[in-house]
């Protein structure tokens, strides 16, 4: 609609051989203002709410199969106008598109649906072509249970806290509610009492946590199942333990490999190429720049951004060193990981988790030791919102090698120069025989390759005082 608000005078607007007449007074529009909706004649001054519309008693009957065909409709047309080949990788969409949506009205609910829409997208056989969410008349959110942050065992009728995650208490999402100052707790307690009620081998503890989730809870422990030395706390429960275990799991393998190696190597785990990644590298990388040698870890890499940032800061190497006469050399780029390196790499690694290990090793940073990766490379940038509130995605752009121009890893993954595999044996175990293989590949090659030391300046020596 166009108005002249300087002589506050309407702008017919003419649509082929008809003019419409927008007067201020007689012309209407509707609009909403966050979660409200209003009805206001077209003037200036028009105040935000005015006109505004009670919908509470507003009603509306919906059609699940013309919902449904619909989607059907929606998605296959998104898929068509958004994949990245425009040719449909040779496909004939419109067959597929009318095989699946003769389909919908056998439906019996919106899983069915989403079954429909699953298989037509999966005929493109190509990574991120997600279906997701919808209507599928699911009870909303969970129980609030709060969570203590330990593994429970039970010894005869009573429970021990059989591993307590004392986590990180700078970070929030990381920190362990048993691991606070002032809370005397350990390995092997024995956890009696939440909130005044006895907790025994028959009473699971998460049973009297429910509803109590960021909640101040009081718990009573003791070293002895007597409990003749029982201690209570006041403890802040968390809703959400898998960031404090995840920092555990990180933890204990940068342990692992400063005992392997004799505090000779570093290592750092990149859980995805996105800001998390980015902030768990930076972590890695600047605390342990004094290290030989180093491990990348990228198994469970769920991908993100484009990676290449780490390939270069991979790169980096010492070119410049600054004598001082009162303090030690300097070495520049500062903080520069400049030894041996390799990455392990899993089947549970893809997207940036794909492109990541591809760089690593097109780069020449190192060798790749563990599982093929995940094989989705092909990526997105968004989807697109069904009538329902369900979401679908389509593969919208391929990497490819420059020097080559073949896509890079799709539905093929990157395989490791050294394949070595977790299996559930040596798991079971407590053992991680990639990252044995890692350290024994580096401690290989530092024996065989040691470090030369930089070239510090000479200096003319007497005459001097």
């Amino acid at each position: 609609l166009r108005f002249d608000l300087a002589s506050k005078q309407p702008t017919p607007i003419v649509s082929g051989s008809q003019s419409f007449d927008f007067t201020p007074d007689r012309t209407k529009m509707a609009y909403n203002f966050g979660p409200n909706y209003a009805i206001s004649p077209i003037r200036p001054n028009v105040a935000p709410g005015t006109g505004r519309v009670n919908m509470a008693d507003v009603n509306m009957t919906i059609d699940p199969v013309k919902e449904w065909k619909q989607m059907m409709r929606d998605a296959w047309l998104y898929e068509k106008n958004n994949f990245y080949d425009k040719n449909m990788l040779g496909l004939d969409w419109n067959a597929i598109g009318a095989k699946y949506s003769g389909l919908v009205s056998a439906a019996g609910d919106r899983s069915d649906v989403s079954y429909l829409l699953g298989m037509m997208i999966g005929e493109l056989g190509t990574g991120h072509a997600y279906n997701q969410g919808g209507d599928l008349g699911q009870p909303l959110g969970n129980p609030n249970t709060g969570m203590l942050g330990v593994d429970y065992a039970v010894s005869g009728s009573n429970v021990v806290l059989k591993k307590v995650y004392r986590g990180l208490n700078f970070e929030d999402a990381r920190r362990g509610p048993l691991g606070a100052p002032g809370v005397h707790v350990k390995d092997g307690d024995y956890l009696l009492e939440i909130d005044g009620r006895p907790v025994t081998s028959s009473v699971d503890p998460n049973s009297l946590l429910v509803g109590k989730a960021g909640k101040n809870v009081r718990i009573k422990v003791a070293s002895s199942a007597s409990g003749t030395d029982a201690r209570d706390y006041v403890v802040t429960t968390i809703a959400n333990e898998q960031q404090l275990r995840y920092g555990d799991w990180v933890e204990s393998n940068r342990k692992r490999v400063e005992e392997m190696s004799g505090g000779k190597l570093g290592y750092v785990h990149v859980p995805n190429t996105a800001v998390e990644g980015i902030l768990e590298f930076a972590k890695g990388y600047y605390s342990q720049s004094d290290k030989q040698g180093f491990i990348v870890d990228e198994r469970y890499n769920g991908g993100g951004f484009i990676p290449t940032f780490f390939g270069e800061r991979l790169l980096r190497q010492v070119v410049t060193g600054i004598q001082q006469r009162h303090a030690p050399d300097v070495l520049y780029p500062p903080q520069t990981w400049d030894g041996p390196k390799v990455m392990l790499i899993n089947r549970y690694a893809g997207s940036g988790g794909d492109h990541f290990p591809w760089l690593f090793k097109h780069l020449g940073v190192g060798p790749l030791i563990g599982t093929r990766t995940w094989g989705g490379l092909v990526g997105i940038s968004g989807g697109r919102g069904l009538v329902d509130g369900g979401n679908v995605t389509a593969p919208e752009f391929a990497l490819y090698d420059v020097q080559t121009g073949e896509i890079i890893a799709e539905n093929k993954g990157i395989d490791p120069d050294i394949v070595v595999d977790d299996t559930p044996d040596l798991v079971s175990q407590g053992r991680d025989p990639e990252l044995e293989a890692a350290v024994k590949y580096l401690l290989d090659d530092l024996a065989k390759n040691p470090r030369k030391p930089y070239v510090k300046p000479k200096f003319l020596t007497g005459g001097g005082n």
